[in-house]
């Protein structure tokens, strides 16, 4: 299983049309190459690389950009919304 640094990610005061981006580390602890593929579970959000080949004991960087065209319903943009991204 890969290690992920930080296990999770915050923006607070998020404007709209706004870009916000932050960094998580991905780390192979296995002896063997791993290849995947990174998606985001909404259009909010961005991943890059999304595509990654990562040798044993390697690490990268993944740079996560979330970017609002609207809120989401009133509940959720005071409580805040939960994203994930998928390996």
């Amino acid at each position: 299983m890969l290690d992920a640094s930080p296990h999770s990610l915050e923006f607070k005061d998020v404007r709209l049309k706004q870009a916000y981006t932050t960094s998580l580390c991905l780390s192979n602890p296995l002896s063997a190459s791993v290849e995947f593929s990174l998606r985001t579970s909404s259009p909010r959000l961005s991943v890059s690389p999304n595509r990654v080949n990562l040798n044993a004991g390697a690490s990268i960087v993944v740079t996560v950009r979330l970017f609002l065209t609207h809120y989401p319903n009133t509940l959720k943009g005071q409580m805040g919304v939960e994203d994930t991204i998928m390996i």
